[in-house]
């Protein structure tokens, strides 16, 4: 068995178990980020809501029910006859941040899942032919390039993983009623709704869809 063969299993698997780890604790602090920011959210949305959904709301937040949340925050919604003026405008930025941020966790949990998974199943690969390398004199030639082409599909999954844990979610709104249109887009250009004063709702923007402006 040729010296290339070794060196490149044993690379392979220690230069990924490295990685991972790093990554996966950089995911995880990521993930518990963006659940404080979520947290932080549905309370506003739930105090600047006010009626009887408000306890319901509150109750489904510290448990992190946020299918029922999101149930309760349209049906308190709902039952506002213009909530464009009756609902305070952070409050409005919130609701549309709220579902972008838990749909963001979601895609950033998968994607961290899906990394681990490859990760263990090439270092499993590498390692096993490692151990097996006397058996695997056929394969002396095809073995190295299978755990190449396994370490790169490893770094694409790192990648993927480092863009959604950095990606943000600006603090905005657009007309509710067809808000879910706004969501998820990383630019939206309008008039500044706190006259560029710094702090957390400095970024709020406000345009209704047919004439929000992305790019």
């Amino acid at each position: 068995m040729p010296n290339s063969f070794y060196y490149t299993m044993a690379t392979v698997a220690g230069s990924l178990g490295s990685a991972m780890a790093l990554l996966a604790a950089f995911a995880l602090y990521r993930l518990t980020a963006i659940a404080g920011e979520m947290q932080f959210d549905s309370l506003r949305i739930a105090e600047g809501m006010g009626g009887e959904d408000r306890g319901p709301m509150l109750f489904s937040a510290s448990i992190g029910d946020w299918p029922r949340y999101l149930a309760l925050m349209d049906r308190a919604h709902g039952r506002y006859s213009n909530p464009e003026r009756d609902i305070d405008i952070t409050v409005q930025a919130l609701m549309v941040r709220l579902p972008a941020n838990l749909r963001r966790s979601r895609m950033l949990f998968a994607s961290l899942w899906i990394a681990l998974a490859l990760t263990a199943i090439v270092m499993t690969g590498a390692v096993t032919a490692l151990a097996a390398a006397d058996r695997l004199q056929c394969f002396a030639s095809t073995a190295p390039w299978a755990a190449v082409a396994g370490f790169v599909a490893c770094l694409i999954s790192y990648l993927v993983l480092i863009w959604l844990a950095q990606r943000r979610v600006a603090l905005r709104r657009c007309s509710l009623p067809g808000r879910r249109r706004c969501e998820g887009r990383s630019r939206l250009t309008g008039p500044s709704l706190t006259g560029g004063q710094g702090g957390v709702f400095s970024s709020v923007m406000m345009c209704s869809p047919p004439s929000c402006n992305y790019s």
